[in-house]
């Protein structure tokens, strides 16, 4: 069974997905962390070096590569993931995919929150920021609408969601 989470930054995907794995006992694969790792740099400095295209087909090789070596997995993905390439219809074939729905206010007050940078806001403007956010969430949606389930990032009942997952499989 692979189960693949999508949706904006700051949705709490990673966070979420690593209670479900473990009540589900999958191995659970954060798509950044994973990235990081294969290229021995962070997305941060990646995205200094070089542009979001090469990142986004990268990214796109990557989350195939995991589902070619996992056929049973929770995958938490990148914010922007199911938005370029195939990469949603891709996710839909190859399991269920689950979005972490988040409202703007919440995304925002995580985001202030967090101590780590998001390399497409760091030359946001701060006064542009909550703009930014927002109209970007909104270009987004159309591809996490997509998904198969959709579920409330804020206090999200972990026991709920396997419950749903597993009688949607």
């Amino acid at each position: 069974m692979r189960i693949f989470f999508i949706g904006y930054m700051f949705s709490g995907k990673t966070t979420l997905g690593k209670k479900v794995a473990a009540k589900l006992s999958l191995p659970f694969v954060d798509l950044d962390q994973y990235f990081e790792s294969k290229y021995k740099t962070s997305i941060l400095s990646f995205f200094e070096k070089f542009d979001e295209t090469l990142f986004r087909k990268l990214e796109s090789e990557t989350l195939k590569e995991v589902i070619d070596t996992h056929d049973d997995v929770l995958v938490s993905t990148g914010g922007g993931t199911a938005c370029f390439y195939d990469n949603m219809a891709l996710m839909k074939k190859s399991g269920l995919s689950v979005y972490v729905e988040m409202s703007l206010n919440s995304i925002l007050r995580r985001m202030y929150d967090s101590k780590k940078k998001r390399p497409l806001l760091v030359n946001v403007p701060e006064n542009e920021m909550e703009s930014f956010v927002e109209q970007h969430l909104e270009e987004r949606k159309a591809y996490y609408l997509q998904a198969d389930m959709k579920v409330k990032g804020e206090n999200a009942n972990v026991q709920e969601l396997v419950y749903l997952i597993l009688n949607t499989i």
